[in-house]
């Protein structure tokens, strides 16, 4: 998360994290004995996947990404993502964290991001499974 000072967070976020750099990610993963990870975009910094890429960036080349996009992303923009490492977009369902996303603009960057073999990673509560598995179903 952040730092806050260098990668602000969303003004439209549902709650403010304590600052975890990347440094103390790559100390974590060293500690734990893990060869690599995947870092996953947070809901505090909405769509700005900067400290995010700046991880993946960070890693030499043992971390993926996954992005949190909107509609407006250009494809020169997600192929800078790919070219940094990330694999995928997060979307969240989960009512607490984040605002309603319209399910055609989900669809949408779901198309979108095929041409790069990107994977979708769905975050939701199971309380809401019945609502949304249709949707969930018809992701390509």
């Amino acid at each position: 998360f952040g730092p806050g000072a260098e990668y602000p967070y969303a003004p439209e976020r549902k709650y403010t994290p304590c600052d975890a750099s990347r440094d103390q990610l790559y100390a974590l993963r060293d500690h734990l004995g893990f060869a690599r990870n995947v870092v996953v975009q947070a809901t505090c910094h909405g769509a700005d996947n900067r400290a995010m890429i700046d991880a993946l960036k960070f890693s030499g080349g043992k971390a993926r990404g996954v992005a949190t996009v909107k509609r407006s992303i250009t494809d020169a923009e997600l192929d800078a993502m790919h070219a940094a490492g990330v694999r995928g977009v997060r979307f969240n369902f989960v009512k607490r964290l984040v605002d309603f996303t319209p399910k055609d603009e989900l669809n949408e960057i779901a198309s979108r991001i095929a041409r790069l073999s990107w994977h979708v990673v769905i975050y939701f509560e199971a309380v809401d499974l019945p609502e949304l598995w249709d949707f969930f179903s018809g992701l390509p």
